[in-house]
């Protein structure tokens, strides 16, 4: 055997290997694309539930409301047996119209003062 024929015959199983390479990374990118078109159907779902709450008008429930001012479910709560942001019963739940809620965070908001330093 020459060695020209031993090289031919060591490159065979670097060429399958790089072949099986390819193929699972072929997998691979195809796993990707599918998680891809599976997250921006999400995206889309989110989105027009999103929309939905664009709307003063809209209720929302205690997670949602405590999200969107960005307190925990518990102070939520405690604002609601103090009676500082109205809430309204439907069924079994209880349901914030997203105005309410924007009616707080704004008495809440904190304006800029001047500084003494500037004239």
């Amino acid at each position: 055997m020459s060695f020209r024929d031993a090289v031919v015959l060591q490159s065979k199983p670097i060429r399958f290997a790089m072949g099986k390479a390819k193929q699972e990374l072929t997998e691979q990118i195809e796993e990707l694309e599918a998680r891809i078109e599976r997250l921006e159907t999400k995206l889309a779902k989110l989105s027009k539930a999103k929309s939905i709450l664009v709307g003063d008008d809209a209720y929302i429930e205690i997670n949602s409301a405590a999200d969107y001012m960005g307190i925990s479910r518990r102070s939520l709560y405690r604002l609601m047996t103090q009676g500082v942001i109205p809430y309204t019963y439907i069924g079994a739940q209880r349901r914030f119209l997203v105005s309410d809620l924007n009616k707080y965070l704004k008495k809440q908001r904190v304006d800029i003062k001047g500084s003494i330093l500037q004239p």
